[in-house]
């Protein structure tokens, strides 16, 4: 993963003399471009990310029963790629922590990605109610049915999933990386965690 970084990093230094602007999706964003060197300030611009509210607020609810979790079921969720950046290993294994003291829980990941198996695996071996959606073009329909929704990534510019869950009204959980604690006032607006602990 380092290398990759790496050569991004030096893509964008070689690329950044072409463009007349590079757009920053957040402050962290930003403060990165430049600590980096990327570009000169007067080349950044800041547009943070955003979302189209009504249209989460507008989503019909999958029903519980349609994804086979019980009505009185604690839901905790997450929306994004089944990736190493996303976490969904340490999703699953904060869902087993969360089982241990909630046994009438259920997990939402709406996403695919190359982890899917591992952690369907790791489900089925802790007996985990999981339901992984798979690639989808109605995500606001199963946010709908969390109860708890998470976004714990190793990395984000934005976190855009973040302003979804708050948009559904839903309690969030986030790491506290990069830009996300711009979006999450930690004990007010959802919790921050550290990234990596379940």
């Amino acid at each position: 993963m380092k290398l990759k970084s790496m050569i991004y990093l030096c893509l964008e230094k070689i690329l950044s003399p072409c463009t007349d602007k590079i757009v920053c999706i957040s402050k962290a964003e930003k403060a990165s471009a430049e600590r980096e060197h990327i570009a000169k300030d007067d080349k950044l611009a800041l547009i943070p990310n955003g979302i189209d509210v009504s249209v989460v607020k507008n989503a019909v609810a999958k029903s519980r029963s349609e994804l086979g979790i019980a009505e009185d079921a604690f839901v905790v969720g997450m929306i994004g790629r089944l990736s190493p950046q996303k976490a969904p290993d340490v999703f699953i294994r904060a869902a087993k922590l969360i089982h241990d003291e909630i046994p009438n829980s259920a997990f939402i990941i709406v996403g695919s990605g190359e982890e899917e198996e591992e952690v369907k695996a790791f489900a089925k071996e802790n007996g985990l109610e999981l339901v992984v959606t798979g690639w989808t073009d109605e995500p606001y329909s199963y946010l709908k049915v969390f109860d708890v929704a998470m976004l714990l990534s190793r990395w984000e510019g934005f976190g855009l999933a973040v302003v979804e869950y708050m948009a559904a009204e839903k309690n969030v959980v986030a790491t506290k990386i990069d830009a996300i604690p711009t979006l999450v006032d930690d004990g007010v607006d959802g919790l921050l965690v550290e990234m990596d602990n379940p």
